[in-house]
């Protein structure tokens, strides 16, 4: 695969400090490799549409997103509407980096460095929820009121997220949604419904034992009400991928699905806040992305 010249694509405010010596590093593999490479920096304005200009002028043969899975979510937007299927990288430096995780992406910048090195891609299916483009995860409900809340405050990171959570675990209650699938409509009363690419949260638990990013299809997964003493336990079941064994859980695969939002639950997509839409329509685009992944041993 040709891999010159590349776009690295970097968010300057996410990650912090830390952002200042992943350049450093970038810029001495670049030396070491004598790759050919230029750096765009998000603004936070117009960034998907001022990104498409950028790739018509540069034509690189891979973009690599350094941030989290905002920025991710960015590049792949801007590939996508420009219809260009050229690989996309990852070099975590944001406060979430669920995607690059669970793509087995090192955190550390040399090893991940190393797997951009490796050339090694694999193909990417990509949701649409409601309009939005979605890598990974969305949901409807408890999840998505603590990253509305999140994204309000001035308290960022996990300590941020924890200080929403303890206080929706105490306060949330099960919502009403109607949801059909294919030929079957059922209605349920949830703490979340979720709209699963992928197969587990930022955390580490594991919520869709069945996540692939490439089989086709998606999973919706419902967390209906439960004991909340013994949450602990379910919690660190999570972390074990037993979860879904659970009589409160359960997942369906699909490829379309419509939910009827009966009690205005918050919706969020890749971890930004969607408003309170009454119907979430959800349908799957398949293969339509590359990523850059470690080679399996």
């Amino acid at each position: 695969m040709q891999f010159s010249p590349v776009l690295f694509v970097l968010n300057p405010v996410s990650g912090g400090s830390r952002k200042r010596i992943l350049q450093q590093q970038l810029r001495r593999w670049g030396q070491k490799t004598s790759l050919r490479y230029t750096t765009w920096k998000t603004t936070g304005k117009n960034d998907v549409q001022k990104l498409q200009t950028v790739l018509k002028q540069k034509k690189p043969a891979a973009v690599i997103a350094i941030g989290g899975d905002g920025t991710v979510n960015l590049v792949a937007q801007a590939l996508l509407r420009s219809k260009k299927k050229i690989p996309i990288g990852i070099l975590p430096a944001g406060s979430a980096n669920a995607l690059a995780g669970e793509l087995g992406i090192p955190l550390q910048t040399q090893p991940a460095l190393r797997v951009l090195e490796e050339k090694n891609t694999t193909p990417f299916d990509v949701l649409e929820v409601n309009g939005a483009p979605c890598l990974h995860l969305a949901d409807i409900g408890a999840n998505a009121e603590i990253i509305r809340q999140f994204h309000g405050q001035s308290l960022r990171g996990w300590l941020g997220y924890l200080w929403h959570f303890w206080k929706q675990y105490f306060q949330h209650r099960a919502k009403k949604f109607e949801i059909q699938m294919g030929q079957e409509t059922h209605t349920t009363r949830a703490h979340m419904v979720i709209i699963a690419n992928g197969s587990q949260y930022g955390t580490g638990a594991q919520i869709n034992p069945h996540g692939e990013f490439h089989d086709g299809k998606f999973e919706v997964v419902e967390v209906r009400p439960f004991s909340r003493w013994k949450f602990p336990l379910y919690f660190f079941q999570a972390l074990r991928g037993g979860l879904h064994r659970r009589s409160f859980f359960s997942v369906q695969s699909g490829e379309k699905v419509e939910i009827q939002n009966r009690a205005s639950a918050p919706l969020q997509v890749d971890g930004e806040p969607q408003g309170r839409p009454e119907k979430i329509s959800v349908e799957i685009h398949k293969r339509v992305l590359q990523f850059l992944v470690p080679k399996k041993k």
